[in-house]
């Protein structure tokens, strides 16, 4: 289209919501067109449908832009065509002879009818009516019109102009002067495109992603939504109009902040962004007001909520970031995204307002008047309308002066569950601003009574009472049990738990005699093996902190961890070369221990001091953003949960066989021991070779093996035909549980995802795989066995269910905290505001939500950790190695995941003769 064709009265360009718009509807053109907008007017008194035809041709000549059509020039841009004349589409339908159920059927069927027909937007006009004659002075009038030629505010004028025009037979004399609405599209074009640009770059700068409140659902809109009022007594919506007057803001405002505070809470978001639909009538264009046609505009708000404010100083502070943008209300919506880099939406919630609703307006307002046209009244009219959005919040002045709030969803994104839930939170927010305004918004809680019980003590209701205990006393407990039954296999090599025993014994007594006793720390060098566990609980029963070290490391790193941990003993075997790593620590060879040595249990008597139970009972590293590992030191309370949580979600007893896959480096090796040695079960040494595929799935047959504890990633390789011991338990932790694990094994054994951070000591959540599963989320579980876990926002207030929060762990069952290290276990081991006095949480960095069942949900970190098979790895420890070398000038480590779903480490290095200012 190069020209205005012959017979056209205007071209004109698109607005910019009739630019999404035009796409939306013309990218499917089979489908029902949910922008279809149909009004539905109550008519009484005599019809005249020659008349209103009359008054149709007259509103069309005053508002030529209602005639209008759409078409894409050659160049691919869309334009709006407005023909001279146009021949309106108008039906006729006489139901009076008709009995109140058939009318009452066959006017259903016409409106759906009329709702369901799509306009063809090359071809004008894009409205049509439809006359219905239900009694001799009843009627009902269909007006349907596209939504991309009006919006709301023209279509409440659109029907006062027609019916004004009714009353005069066509004459528009006595209705004022109307602008056209190509002077609007006129001004809009002429706007400051640099101006815009600033203004909304900085409006939107260090945004970190969308808000978004049903991941994955596609754009196509729903037609007629669902809605649910939020039920604001009176008083609530008084009191909210008089808080928003005292500080000198718009009920706009006000809600646009609270319904941000509600999406904050659904999405665990502190930096929110929603939609709104402005009215987009500049106030510098005279006339605007009384325009027709489609001006409203599509735009974010953003919300940024920071805890060091009161409630009304973000309130202000949003209106006062929303002020600085009014001039430039007219830019699309695609633009801006396209300035933010987002790469796609920025929210997927919307938030409305009636445009009488900008000013608070009078305390009293007057209801408005049935008017009469030449006879006709006008009854009521009924609206239906789309929403390609999965959650919308409409305000409406109501009866009393206050805001009525209204919840529209799609029920493909949002169940009526979660939208009950999302208006309790609206009112709770209203509640919450009209109560205090100035209240620290810390203080703010949007959680009801009810749903802050459940979220801290109906899920965290596990709770067993348990005997304090040392592990020294617990393991001989069993061994004076079980003396002759096998306590370890090692490639054959069995020991019983009387022989294990006693081989711990005389190492304890040899520990002894170097000054070893409680709170001194044993490096133990051993490879994974039978004689670890001997060194394990000798350190124990010596009353020493068992510190396991690989020999395999480099000595650089062995000697580090030797000096931060402070032991002055090691451990190893005679055939380990340590001199180069274990400095002026006392060395003990384990197979090489001197004769005479006293083979009984040591008691408190013997030790140095007394052995209590929270005394420390092993130091376990894990990696450190700054390059130095961090020591978690864990007593031995702590363990006595870890024995009970094993008894309580696996019940192995004696005659059972548990693998010992883990690195002894690795705290998993102490939940191998709690349903091995602390239940008089065989623990069962997995040979280095056979650790993974065909070979592990070998072995776990030949060793009848009963209860398998192994990583996510092992348990993939396992080949798919494999057939493993009848019976088994598999229990899969220490990185994320893929569906695809588990479709493959659920269904053939009983199968555990186990979660739990080491300062947690071991495990904090357990879900068991339910036979029916059928997909979905893999949670990790409710909490264990005198466990508590806590879903918080960045405030420490809970979350409610289906809410993204931080993980804290709290209960008897944590970690001292890191070694030497006070500063970063006051960070990480804080109080719990939720227990007793005194009492501490964990927090994890873990994002997670409840689901309704009370189990947890894992989704992501919130720094930058990777777990790598089961360790967790911070990449700065890494690059810090990387950058100390002197031929890399930088690097960053990130983790990849392969087409087999194998997750590594991945280093991108500059080389030190290269120079970049940035990477």
């Amino acid at each position: 289209m190069t020209g205005a064709p012959q017979g056209l009265q205007d071209i004109l360009p698109l607005s910019p919501l009739q630019q999404g718009l035009y796409f939306l509807s013309s990218y499917d053109d089979s489908a029902l067109d949910v922008y279809n907008v149909q009004l539905g007017l109550d008519l009484t008194g005599p019809l005249d449908t020659d008349r209103l035809r009359r008054a149709v041709e007259a509103l069309l000549t005053r508002h030529p832009n209602l005639k209008a059509a759409f078409r894409t020039r050659r160049n691919g841009d869309p334009v709006t065509v407005v023909p001279h004349t146009v021949d309106i589409p108008w039906q006729d339908a006489d139901l009076s002879g008709l009995d109140a159920a058939e009318r009452d059927r066959r006017v259903g069927r016409l409106t759906e009818a009329d709702r369901h027909t799509r306009f063809d937007l090359t071809r004008p006009p894009l409205v049509r009516f439809t006359a219905i004659r239900l009694a001799p002075e009843r009627h009902r009038l269909l007006f349907t019109h596209h939504h991309l030629l009006l919006d709301g505010w023209s279509t409440a004028r659109v029907v006062q102009e027609l019916f004004a025009l009714y009353a005069a037979d066509g004459s528009p004399t006595a209705l004022p002067e109307v602008r056209p609405y190509r002077d609007y599209l006129a001004w809009a074009a002429a706007q400051d495109t640099g101006a815009d640009e600033r203004a909304w770059r900085g409006a939107l700068a260090g945004l970190d992603g969308p808000t978004v409140v049903a991941p994955g659902l596609d754009g196509q809109p729903q037609a007629v939504p669902p809605a649910r009022d939020v039920e604001l007594s009176p008083d609530s919506a008084r009191a909210l109009v008089a808080a928003a007057r005292s500080l000198d803001v718009t009920v706009p405002v006000v809600v646009q902040t609270l319904w941000s505070l509600v999406l904050a809470d659904m999405t665990g978001r502190q930096d929110v962004v929603s939609g709104t639909t402005v009215s987009g009538r500049p106030a510098e264009l005279t006339g605007a007001a009384s325009m027709v046609g489609l001006f409203i505009n599509t735009l974010p708000v953003r919300v940024r909520i920071r805890h060091d404010e009161t409630l009304a100083e973000l309130v202000r502070r949003t209106a006062d970031e929303q002020a600085a943008l009014l001039a430039h209300h007219h830019v699309a919506l695609a633009r801006i995204q396209k300035l933010t880099d987002s790469g796609g939406p920025l929210f997927d919630t919307l938030c409305v307002f009636e445009n009488y609703l900008v000013d608070t307006g009078p305390d009293d307002q007057e209801g408005s008047e049935t008017k009469e046209f030449a006879g006709l009244r006008v009854e009521a009219v009924t609206g239906r309308d789309a929403t390609h959005y999965p959650l919308t919040l409409v305000a409406a002045p109501g009866p009393d002066g206050g805001p009525v709030l209204r919840l529209s969803y799609r029920t493909d994104a949002m169940s009526e569950h979660d939208v009950v839930r999302v208006a309790t939170r609206l009112r709770r927010a209203v509640e919450e601003f009209t109560a205090d305004p100035h209240r620290p918004l810390p203080r703010t809680d949007l959680l009801t009574p009810e749903e802050r019980d459940r979220v801290l003590n109906a899920f965290n209701a596990d709770t067993v009472d348990v005997e304090p205990a040392t592990l020294p006393v617990l393991f001989e407990r069993q061994a004076a049990a079980h003396p002759g039954r096998p306590a370890v296999d090692d490639a054959g090599r069995v020991l019983t738990y009387t022989e294990l025993n006693t081989r711990a014994n005389l190492l304890a007594h040899a520990l002894i005699a170097a000054g070893t006793g409680p709170e001194d720390v044993v490096g133990v060098a051993l490879r994974r093996g039978a004689d670890v566990y001997v060194a394990q609980l000798a350190v124990g029963k010596a009353g020493g902190v068992f510190a396991p070290l690989d020999p395999d490391q480099p000595a650089e790193r062995l000697t580090g961890l030797i000096a931060g941990s402070g032991a002055t003993v090691v451990l190893t075997h005679s055939g380990t070369d340590h001199t180069v790593w274990s400095g002026d620590a006392t060395v003990i060879a384990t197979d090489r221990l001197p004769e005479g040595l006293p083979d009984h249990n040591p008691t408190d008597a013997d030790r140095r001091a007394p052995l209590r139970p929270h005394n420390g009972a092993y130091l376990i590293h894990t990696s450190g953003s700054t390059g130095r590992p961090k020591g978690v030191l864990v007593e031995h309370r702590p363990l006595v949960d870890l024995i009970a949580w094993a008894h309580a979600r696996f019940a192995a007893r004696p005659g059972d066989r548990v693998t010992q896959f883990a690195s002894p480096s690795f705290d998993v090796t102490f939940a191998e021991l709690a349903n091995s040695f602390f239940s008089g079960a065989t623990l069962v040494i997995v040979p280095e070779e056979e650790r993974a595929g065909a070979p592990l799935a070998d072995f776990l047959n030949r060793a009848a093996i009963t209860l398998a504890v192994i990583p996510p990633t092992v348990v993939a390789s396992l080949p798919l035909d494999a057939s493993l011991p009848e019976g088994m338990t598999l229990i899969v932790g220490t990185e994320a549980l893929p569906p695809e694990v588990v479709r493959a094994w659920a269904d053939r054994h009983r199968l555990f995802n186990a979660y739990g951070p080491t300062e947690a000591v071991v495990n904090s959540a357990t879900w068991e795989v339910p036979a029916e599963w059928t997909g979905g989320p893999v949670p990790i579980g409710p909490p264990d066995v005198n466990k508590r876990a806590y879903v918080l926002d960045s405030a420490l207030r809970p979350v409610a269910p289906g809410v993204l929060g931080e993980l804290y762990i709290g209960g008897p069952g944590l970690a001292r905290g890191y070694l030497g290290r006070p500063r970063i276990t006051a960070d990480r081991f804080v109080a719990d505001p939720f227990g007793e006095p005194g009492t501490r949480m964990y927090r994890t960095g873990d994002l997670a939500r409840w689901n309704e069942r009370g189990e947890l949900e894992y989704a992501g970190r919130t720094d930058h950790q990777l777990k790598i098979r089961g360790f967790r790895v911070e990449p700065g420890e890494v690059e810090a190695r990387l950058t100390a070398h002197p031929a890399v000038a930088q690097a960053v480590v990130t983790g990849h995941t392969d087409h087999r779903g194998v997750r590594r480490l991945v280093a991108h290095a500059v080389p030190a003769s290269v120079s970049y200012t940035h990477l």
